[in-house]
């Protein structure tokens, strides 16, 4: 409680009339300004002079403050002089002033609220903001590592068939940054997946000004050598081998020439195979024999047009010609390790040196085996790719094999028709 008593004074002879007296309750004062209890400190009541109009310690009453401290108080709510502090707040409706004088350690302990307070504070904000940034970065993580492993699974195939099957699908509420990654990423496995198609459409068409220049080759490679032999067994009167002979190479071109598909069934194949081996045996006069073997079960599988005939023609050529005599020539197919294989061999003079193992054609160059060759290993890696593969080997009793290995079941009647839909420019 602050209490001020002050005389009432009349007239210029400082006449007294009376007695005033004022009680101030000091815990309303300082609730006024948010100190609990008693405060800190004591409490004064000044005038503008500085003068000490009441205090809890009443030798303090009447006595001045520093002109210079009185004003500042004023002028300032808020004091620090030295090492004191001082907080203040005016009367109203008066010149007087209540202020309190704080000590170091209230300052200290007060200051050390704060700072804990501010630091608590900034706590709990670093934990809020590392809780949403590990949510967030860990949304943004795990969709970006799905299309990573999405990248890297389509990466690693060998072939594009069904390329689209790996769009990411874009879900609800993504995120900006990740959306945009999915919808480059998905707009480019339809760019792949466009030019994958048109690749193979014109990798069939290849193919097949490849098989038309192939049998334009053979056509015109042995049509001379037939021609002359039937015109030699007429000049020798032989006719019945000439008539023979005449007959097979109307067959062989009948089948040759067929504009049919691309793909036929591998007894088509083996036909045009067996008319071009009687062909041969009547124009080199009989220095060699040959064998097919070829189970029931496999004549229907289907395979490229012109797959064999290059084979056995180097076989015929390259191989069993070199013989004047006792040639022989086998051909058969058979199932192994889910693959079909088909087996040229003959006993000529092999391969020579090591045995090539080629899937691109670039096989022994002292045979002499070239286009015919190279066109069959082109055809194989575009209808199956590394499903198969096309081997030279050396025989160990002499003579040389060739092995065509397929996938079972060769190439299905949807595949036969897309190639020939995609040949004639569908």
């Amino acid at each position: 409680m602050l209490s001020v008593v002050r005389f009432l004074v009349n007239g210029p002879d400082n006449y007294v009339d009376g007695v005033i007296s004022l009680d101030l309750d000091s815990a309303v004062l300082l609730a006024e300004w948010g100190v609990e209890d008693d405060g800190p400190g004591p409490l004064f009541l000044i005038n503008r002079d500085g003068r000490v109009l009441s205090c809890g310690d009443a030798a303090r009453i009447d006595t001045r403050l520093p002109a210079e401290l009185a004003l500042s108080l004023y002028e300032n709510r808020l004091w620090q002089e030295g090492s004191s502090c001082y907080i203040s707040r005016t009367v109203d409706h008066s010149d007087w002033l209540l202020f309190m004088e704080l000590p170091d350690a209230w300052g200290l302990e007060n200051t050390r609220s704060i700072l804990t307070t501010m630091l608590g504070m900034i706590a709990l904000a670093c934990i809020f903001g590392m809780t949403a940034v590990f949510i967030i970065s860990g949304v943004l993580t795990n969709r970006l590592m799905t299309l990573t492993m999405t990248i890297e699974n389509s990466s690693i195939r060998t072939t594009l068939p069904d390329v689209l099957s790996f769009r990411i699908q874009e879900e609800k509420g993504e995120h900006a940054e990740t959306a945009v990654l999915i919808r480059a990423y998905n707009h480019m496995l339809e760019r792949i997946s466009t030019l994958s198609a048109e690749n193979a459409h014109m990798a069939v068409r290849e193919s097949r000004y490849r098989m038309e220049a192939l049998r334009l080759q053979i056509n015109s490679h042995f049509l001379y050598n037939a021609l002359a032999s039937i015109k030699g067994y007429i000049e020798m009167n032989d006719a019945p081998t000439a008539s023979s002979l005449l007959m097979e190479l109307a067959e062989f071109f009948k089948r040759s020439l067929d504009k049919g598909g691309v793909c036929i069934a591998l007894r088509e194949e083996i036909e045009i195979v067996r008319t071009y081996l009687n062909i041969q045996r009547l124009v080199y006069e009989g220095i060699f024999d040959y064998q097919i073997e070829v189970p029931g079960p496999l004549a229907g599988t289907l395979i490229p047009k012109f797959l064999l005939q290059p084979i056995v023609e180097n076989a015929v050529v390259h191989g069993v010609t070199e013989r004047r005599e006792g040639g022989r020539i086998f051909l058969c197919a058979f199932e192994q390790d889910d693959m079909i294989c088909i087996c040229v061999e003959d006993n000529g003079p092999g391969f020579g040196g090591k045995t090539p193992w080629t899937l691109d054609g670039r096989q022994d160059k002292g045979r002499g085996l070239g286009i015919g060759t190279d066109n069959v290993a082109m055809r194989l890696k575009l209808y199956f790719g590394s499903r198969a593969r096309l081997r030279f080997e050396n025989l160990p009793q002499g003579g040389g094999r060739v092995v065509i290995e397929l996938p079972c079941g060769g190439i299905s009647q949807k595949e036969a028709q897309a190639y020939d839909q995609d040949s004639s420019g569908g």
